[in-house]
């Protein structure tokens, strides 16, 4: 998670300090920084809840992971077939025409019901539900997402034009 802090602050979506590497290092110390001290509200949120909500987040945050890695998966591989579509770009035959639909059609029977069954809400009932902690906020990332891209490409269109570039067009 720390680079794809850096990533972010080096493109304009952060502000700046993350997209900071470490001197001596080359790491994004900044970046991972930010991720300890996230991961610490969070498991501190849980722990001074009152309840006994290790194994609901344990489960809940491994449930998001493997569905965001489900989700990734299948989106890159539909995002290659789109980009391939187009132009080839010096690539052979296999890998633009062949293998990105492939490996889309693949994931697919694993992302939908991955989607429709995995929810932030997904761990065992327990004290999570029973107080109100299914974090409606949460429920469904890909619509922040997609408002925060709105949100940029209205805003700041210089900085949603640089997602994904890189770091030499960045720095241009």
């Amino acid at each position: 998670m720390a680079w794809h802090f850096f990533s972010l602050g080096r493109e304009g979506v952060l502000p700046a300090p993350p997209s900071r590497v470490h001197t001596a290092h080359g790491s994004p110390h900044i970046g991972r920084l930010t991720q300890i001290v996230l991961a610490a509200v969070v498991v501190t949120v849980f722990a001074f809840s009152g309840n006994n909500l290790g194994p609901a987040l344990f489960n809940w945050l491994t449930n998001l992971g493997v569905l965001d890695a489900i989700l990734l998966l299948t989106l890159s591989s539909a995002a290659a077939v789109a980009s391939f579509a187009d132009d080839h770009h010096g690539e052979n035959a296999w890998n633009c025409l062949v293998a990105p639909p492939v490996a889309c059609w693949d994931w697919l029977p694993y992302s939908s019901p991955a989607c429709s069954a995995a929810t932030p809400c997904s761990a065992p009932k327990s004290a999570l539900h029973s107080h109100g902690c299914c974090p409606k906020l949460f429920s469904p990332p890909p619509f922040w997402a997609w408002a925060f891209a709105v949100h940029l490409r209205l805003t700041r269109p210089g900085s949603y034009a640089r997602i994904g570039g890189s770091a030499e067009e960045i720095a241009s």
